[in-house]
């Protein structure tokens, strides 16, 4: 028996997920999530959609969407495909993450993020992000790769 609790995906599960995360005390890294918000989630296939209003502090000195921030999401937000019944333990860590940008978003748009698990094996996670405009336009996409497997003990 694990001495995880198993959790059942779903979009409360999804966003109590966030605000936890991004209003912990002290402040962490996290908080970027806080303007986050899942809108939409199917577990076949396993698959999340967030939106996000940019506003001044998600963007660059352009006043766009900053790729940073882009990244970041990637990897966090594909995550959140992980918290389910087949994964009971915490997840652990990403062996490859890449992102494509292909068009620049100002200040005061929404984006659409749709997150997507392509295969759940027994010690690798692939997934995959592509961010659109509201009107549909690709705004980047991304892929992570994630060990999910057993992490060994530590020793000495």
């Amino acid at each position: 028996m694990s001495q995880y609790p198993l959790v059942m995906l779903s979009l409360q599960c999804i966003r109590q997920t966030l605000r936890t995360l991004s209003h912990a005390e002290p402040p962490t890294f996290d908080r970027i999530f806080r303007d986050v918000e899942p809108i939409q989630f199917s577990s076949r296939p396993n698959r999340i959609t967030y939106r996000l209003r940019v506003e001044r502090c998600h963007a660059n000195r352009m006043n766009r969407l900053h790729g940073g921030l882009i990244s970041s999401m990637v990897d966090s937000l594909t995550t959140m495909l992980l918290l389910s019944e087949s994964h009971p333990k915490p997840r652990g860590v990403s062996l490859e993450l890449s992102v494509s940008y292909l068009k620049s978003v100002p200040i005061g748009q929404d984006v659409f993020i749709d997150c997507e698990l392509l295969r759940d094996g027994r010690n690798i996670a692939f997934m995959a992000a592509t961010f659109r405009t509201e009107s549909g336009d690709v705004i980047a996409t991304g892929k992570h790769t994630k060990f999910v497997g057993d992490m060994p003990a530590k020793t000495g």
